[in-house]
């Protein structure tokens, strides 16, 4: 369908992380809705980017992947669009067709 996907990002270390990796299912732009280390919530950063595009790059169990500068102790909420299903369908037998044209060689 085409609904929208939030996508949770907490750290509960006292470690910050300047390009910490999030895996995603599909290719798409991801919003960020909520950064809580910006100063309007306590926190110390002022600019922040607010898109963020991810590819294909494999990162938590999932195919695409972006990085994320993310603070100590800090949670960020980012917002992505689901592909189609048609679209998601032809991606996943790519993949497929892909992996076993890869094993056959």
């Amino acid at each position: 369908n085409d609904k929208k996907n939030l996508l949770f990002i907490i750290n509960f270390t006292p470690v910050a992380y300047d390009d910490y990796r999030v895996g995603v299912p599909v290719e798409a732009k991801c919003r960020l809705l909520f950064d809580a280390s910006e100063k309007q919530f306590g926190g110390s950063k002022t600019v922040r980017q607010f898109i963020y595009q991810a590819k294909e790059a494999e990162c938590d169990g999932k195919p695409y992947s972006f990085a994320y500068p993310l603070a100590p102790y800090a949670a960020a909420v980012f917002e992505y669009d689901a592909p189609k299903k048609k679209l998601l369908k032809k991606v996943i037998k790519e993949k497929v067709k892909e992996k076993k044209k890869g094993k056959q060689e």
